[in-house]
């Protein structure tokens, strides 16, 4: 997989038409985020591969800060989409993205975020993200797990859930409209 161009979708072919849903503890304590737990479950290589979670295979909780650590390293100097990022808690998005990816990748916390579009709905509407940017974003994604070594197929593995998240983030859950 080519680190420059790397396009999950094309390359996986996995494009769901799903809508991601927060755990919220007070309102819906029965709502999991269903696209990333249903990949989780059809045993994409993600899950329960060899009896083990990504979230362990990877290294825990510490390993999955590093990552995050290492993708925002490369995302908040790229010129193509730092700018969504312009004027945000970077702390606070580092440990919301750790929230996300230890949940996403089988890991014991649960998701406890804004729904996919809404998270991102000022940024698609008024900034014009769109699925160049974010197959930018899963570039720098990749990169920053083989920089830890994390083998390609975990790898593609990981993808699969990514890619999960791509239709919620750019499809209006009102209009049905996609925005990507």
């Amino acid at each position: 997989m080519a680190l420059c161009t790397v396009n999950l979708a094309a390359s996986l072919r996995v494009r769901p038409q799903v809508s991601l849903s927060p755990v919220r503890k007070s309102a819906r304590p029965n709502m999991l985020c269903k696209p990333v737990r249903a990949v989780q479950a059809a045993d994409a290589g993600v899950s329960k591969k060899g009896g083990q979670s990504m979230f362990n295979k990877l290294g825990g909780k510490q390993a999955i800060e590093g990552v995050v650590d290492e993708f925002y390293s490369r995302v908040f100097v790229d010129d193509e989409v730092k700018g969504f990022f312009e004027g945000i808690n970077k702390q606070r998005l580092k440990a919301h993205q750790v929230q996300f990816m230890t949940y996403a990748f089988g890991g014991p916390e649960e998701y406890h975020g804004k729904d996919m579009f809404r998270a991102h709905e000022r940024l698609v509407r008024e900034k014009g993200m769109n699925d160049h940017h974010f197959d930018v974003i899963v570039k720098h994604l990749v990169a920053a797990l083989k920089a830890f070594n994390v083998p390609e197929e975990d790898i593609a593995a990981a993808g699969q859930v990514v890619e999960t998240t791509r239709d919620p983030m750019f499809r209006d859950p009102k209009t049905q409209e996609y925005l990507g």
